[in-house]
């Protein structure tokens, strides 16, 4: 996989992949061939359709789960976000403000050198 430069990051230079993805499940390798010549900072899925123990079980090499919303009473939907595991980050609770089928959202707060970003994956 490519180089992900994160030394001096500047926000003008964050790489943030989106995808709809429509069930993360399996889905890993495809991914990890799609980004590899040029690989993002971020990773944010939409409607990943897994629970929180499945989405601890997806592995992208070199990132790591930094925030999700699952559904817990309907099937399908979610969002999640990963992040390279050079950055430096926490997430932002707002489960309290997410309604499954209407609002799914989560938020990582990223710490660069030169300032702080939050990053908001909503479907």
């Amino acid at each position: 996989m490519g180089n992900v430069n994160t030394k001096h990051l500047a926000p003008k230079d964050l790489m943030i992949f989106h995808q709809n993805i429509r069930n993360l499940n399996n889905k890993s390798d495809e991914i990890l061939n799609t980004i590899e010549s040029n690989p993002p900072h971020i990773l944010c899925f939409t409607e990943h359709h897994l629970k929180s123990y499945q989405l601890d079980n997806i592995f992208f090499q070199n990132y790591q789960l930094g925030a999700e919303y699952y559904r817990k009473r309907y099937k399908n939907g979610g969002v999640c976000i990963y992040i390279h595991e050079s950055l430096q980050f926490s997430n932002t609770n707002v489960y309290e403000f997410c309604k499954e089928k209407d609002f799914e959202a989560c938020v990582i707060k990223l710490y660069l050198s030169c300032c702080t970003i939050g990053i908001v994956n909503i479907h």
